[in-house]
């Protein structure tokens, strides 16, 4: 299930890379979330046998519920307009669909330092960082059906995909990684994933809406905003986004104010030259 959005020079690859599986899929659906281009032509051109749902523009959320409704299968595969699945990939998938007590299946994925995303992933390996990509995710039906699908709130657009795996980790469903590499990830210029502040604003909402929803405990969703703060607060240091970075990291002193994070705070109040020198030095 394809959700597409100004799509029309990407989506027929993501297509060709579903009807080209060694195990064919039952169906390929490509939703149409509302585009200005004619990502519902481009589609329809691919293949007769593609079907095609357009309508308003609702978010990714409300475009995969809307493919979810109109599939057929047990299960639902998931693939971003702009990603490419491997040949392989339903068929690697296969052997793990027939646990019944797995609710989702996903493909090998690298975290930081070579890692790579555990056999089976737990609410706990979720609340440290989002280890799966929704390309190679496949959830049983059932499974979607206990936990209401995606949630189609404006403010999770670019995490709607990490607030489902956290739901889906919460109930009795278990989801496994296939030790495979499964897709061809891209990020399309027009990527939400390339905004790094609507991402974190989305993500910090995430949080919130969780522990509102009472999924998670206030300790929990404190602990996830100190991580998020921590991570993106590096990540723009790194980029010399220094605004962005005094930001982060003065919220994470004011919730823990320890030495660690006041000395992440006054890094980012140092001289862009010296935070260059000692990125050189490092270096060596």
């Amino acid at each position: 299930m394809i959700p597409a959005f100004n799509a029309a020079s990407l989506v027929g690859a993501a297509i060709e890379s579903a009807l080209s599986q060694s195990v064919p899929p039952l169906e390929v659906i490509v939703v149409d979330d509302g585009s200005e281009d004619d990502t519902a032509a481009a589609a329809a051109r691919v293949d007769p046998r593609v079907r095609v749902i357009q309508q308003p523009n609702r978010g990714p959320a409300a475009a995969r519920n809307a493919g979810i409704r109109a599939a057929r299968g047990e299960w639902i595969a998931l693939l971003d307009a702009d990603d490419t699945w491997f040949p392989e990939r339903l068929a690697a998938q296969l052997p793990f669909m027939a646990d019944p007590s797995v609710g989702m299946v996903h493909g090998r994925v690298t975290l930081y330092r070579g890692q790579v995303a555990p056999a089976v992933v737990t609410l706990e390996h979720l609340l440290r960082r989002n280890c799966i990509i929704a390309s190679s995710a496949s959830i049983r039906r059932a499974c979607l059906d206990e936990v209401g699908g995606f949630d189609e709130a404006r403010d999770l657009i670019g995490v709607e995909d990490y607030n489902l795996w956290l739901r889906i980790a919460l109930t009795r469903w278990r989801i496994a990684t296939c030790p495979q590499w499964l897709v061809r990830y891209t990020q399309a210029a027009t990527s939400l994933s390339r905004n790094r502040h609507r991402i974190l604003a989305a993500e910090l909402f995430n949080v919130r809406h969780l522990e509102d929803g009472q999924h998670l405990t206030g300790d929990v969703t404190e602990r996830m905003t100190m991580r998020l703060l921590d991570s993106y607060g590096e990540e723009f240091l790194h980029r010399r986004d220094l605004t962005a970075a005094r930001a982060c990291f003065r919220r994470l002193f004011l919730l823990e104010p320890s030495t660690g994070s006041l000395m992440r705070l006054l890094a980012a109040w140092l001289p862009r030259s010296l935070l260059d020198l000692r990125r050189r030095a490092v270096g060596r």
